[in-house]
């Protein structure tokens, strides 16, 4: 619990105060409200933001890392979890794997998917040191019976 002077502390100095207790540096911070306000403006008093007695705000790291399996390798990535989507992680993964990112599927090691590719990491509770699985949307396969071919667009899983 901080104790602020809120037309006076900025959103800076509450980040300074909570930099001994969190170990994040300042600079690597991201403060939000409850609500999802990110207070991003470092010099703005803690009043602009409508912080009033008994508030409560959110901290996350600026940035994280995540690792990415997929086919036996593995992607390290950083990622800022309050700002990159689904869609930009893939977009991250479309050179390493090969894959076209509308062709992957992204799951949390607990089986998860992460469907919706607007929505921000942290919202799929993505934090630092996570592992996501990823796989191909469709494969193709061929099928030979009795002498003849037949090509088949499947989901893996």
């Amino acid at each position: 619990q901080l104790t602020i002077a809120p037309s006076v502390d900025t959103i800076g100095d509450i980040k300074a105060m909570l930099q001994n207790g969190s170990g994040l540096p300042a600079d690597q911070m991201v403060l939000s409200s409850l609500g999802g306000q990110e207070l991003s403006d470092d010099s703005i008093p803690a009043l602009t933001y409508g912080i009033a007695n008994g508030a409560t705000l959110q901290l996350e790291p600026a940035e994280i890392g995540v690792t990415v399996e997929y086919d036996g390798a593995q992607f390290q990535l950083t990622i800022a979890p309050s700002v990159d989507t689904i869609g930009d992680i893939k977009a991250m993964l479309q050179n390493g794997s090969g894959l076209p990112a509308d062709q992957m599927v992204l799951s949390s090691l607990g089986g998860q998917e992460l469907s919706d590719d607007s929505i921000p990491a942290l919202t799929y509770g993505i934090a630092n040191g996570a592992t996501l699985q990823l796989e191909p949307a469709e494969i193709g396969v061929t099928v030979e019976y009795d002498g003849a071919q037949f090509q088949l667009t499947i989901a893996p899983s």
